[in-house]
């Protein structure tokens, strides 16, 4: 389940909206500086995109840590510096994932 509105989502102009949306696109947001005016565009558009990306990053995120599980008896004798970042790699996707569920 997710508390979030489900992807995926579009970036389209200064709108980020959902695509799947019974009622058609619901804006997921508008992108404004704090001055309330427009970013530039370039700047606004790839803002939009990663936004967009949000629920295809997370989904992905939590199928790398589901594998990196599953992988994680095999991997043992990797040498320490390897196996350092095999641990950290995780806690950093499970912080990650957290942080976009409210939880942190």
């Amino acid at each position: 389940m997710t508390n979030h509105t489900p992807g995926p989502w579009k970036a389209q102009g200064d709108l980020v909206i959902a695509e799947a949306s019974l009622e058609g696109n619901d804006i997921i947001c508008e992108l404004y500086d704090d001055r309330g005016a427009a970013t530039n565009k370039e700047e606004r558009d790839f803002n939009a995109y990663l936004i967009a990306a949000a629920p295809d990053m997370l989904e992905a995120l939590k199928l790398a840590g589901k594998l990196i599980d599953d992988l994680m008896p095999g991997i043992r004798h990797l040498a320490l510096q390897d196996y350092r970042s095999v641990n950290e790699t995780p806690l950093a996707m499970a912080a990650a994932i957290r942080k976009t569920e409210g939880k942190e």
